[in-house]
């Protein structure tokens, strides 16, 4: 049997975007999938470079596309870098680029959120996709960091996938400007960096080879998962490409193909046992 669906695997992690749904639109088989798992006791989770949205959000999208999934099993950055600060550098002053949840979750930990516009220096800025960026805002940055501020990017996607083949601008497409005017390296903690992986693996007690990353994107769930010794499954979504790669365990065209590879043993093992062979 393949080493990403052996007994001692523990939790298969998903990514959202581009992996589960694309845009407004639920990946074929993804219910299956899932129903699946949850009928052979398998437990899941979804780790996602989304900036914008907290678990909560995210499950009541999910809720919409007819997935009952409990908040407490999606690990967003979102909710995350709040966290990721606090065990980094105690608690801390920030300015924030990107959205209302960024900052509330941000300060929920204790930090000090300060307006971009304010004269006040900040410790940290972190930048998460923001659909208002603008010139004035890419100035400030600049300013800040030459006052000494720490810039940390929420996750480094130039863009993610979106109906129809659409490429939906990311933070990492702001992050690569910031980068260009000031002339520093910025960090990231999204995928494919460790920290959202092994916050999950704290989650559920298990360690890194008793769980499987599944996403479309090489460079972040691919990369990432096998960074951190996850099995891993590169989902192509039909494109075209050699199925096959260093990064991933396996490689599948769609998660409906997933769905059947994972379900084809159990069907052999109950054709076996209806044959009367034990």
């Amino acid at each position: 049997m393949n080493e990403v669906f052996h007994p001692g695997i523990k939790v298969y992690f998903f990514d959202l975007d581009g992996c589960i749904y694309l845009g407004n639109k639920l990946a074929l088989g993804v219910k299956s999938l899932l129903h699946e798992l949850d009928r052979n006791h398998i437990q899941y989770s979804f780790i996602t470079n989304n900036s914008r949205q907290t678990a909560r959000e995210i499950a009541e999208k999910l809720k919409n596309f007819g997935l009952d999934v409990a908040a407490t099993k999606i690990i967003p950055v979102t909710d995350v870098i709040g966290k990721y600060l606090k065990e980094k550098f105690g608690t801390v002053s920030v300015k924030t680029v990107g959205s209302a949840n960024l900052n509330y979750a941000i300060a929920i930990e204790g930090h000090r959120i300060i307006p971009l516009e304010d004269k006040e220096k900040t410790d940290v800025i972190v930048v998460g996709r923001d659909v208002d960026f603008t010139y004035e805002k890419l100035q400030k940055i600049s300013e800040e960091v030459g006052r000494g501020s720490l810039v940390i990017g929420t996750n480094s996607d130039l863009y993610h996938p979106g109906e129809g083949g659409k490429k939906i601008p990311e933070t990492g497409a702001i992050i690569a400007a910031i980068q260009a005017v000031t002339g520093t390296t910025i960090e990231y903690i999204g995928k494919p960096e460790p920290y959202l992986f092994l916050h999950g693996l704290r989650m559920y007690g298990t360690k890194p080879d008793s769980c499987v990353m599944i996403g479309d994107n090489l460079d972040t769930d691919i990369l990432g998962g096998r960074r951190v010794g996850m099995k891993t499954v590169w989902v192509t979504n039909n494109v075209n490409k050699e199925l096959s790669h260093q990064y991933s365990d396996l490689t599948v065209r769609s998660i409906y193909d997933l769905y059947e590879m994972i379900l084809k043993p159990q069907k052999k093992q109950k054709e076996h046992f209806k044959g009367g062979d034990c």
